[in-house]
């Protein structure tokens, strides 16, 4: 796996990412933040193959929260985006 991600990282990035997790390794976790599209989710995977660990992907969980926040607050059950887009252009063109 090291070796894949290798490919979106040049060397220089992969040894300042090494050094910077001997601190952190008992830490328990570790956030990467930075502008869009620079890096961060390669730099996460490449860092989890490195030391074993998990990545947790913000935008794979923050609707998943949002809907669960959202039905405990209103009790309503969230539709689906595209079963929603669906009922309004239905309801547009009737």
């Amino acid at each position: 796996m090291d070796e894949q991600h290798s490919v979106f990282l040049p060397a220089m990035v992969r040894e300042r990412l090494d050094q910077a997790a001997v601190p952190i390794r008992s830490a328990g976790a570790m956030v990467l933040c930075g502008f869009p599209a620079s890096g961060k989710s390669s730099a996460a995977r490449w860092l989890a193959a490195r030391m074993g660990a998990v990545v947790l992907d913000k935008d794979k969980l923050a609707p998943v929260l949002e809907e669960s926040v959202m039905t405990r607050l209103t009790g309503a059950i969230a539709i689906p985006k595209p079963i929603a887009r669906s009922l309004r252009q239905t309801s547009t063109t009737v």
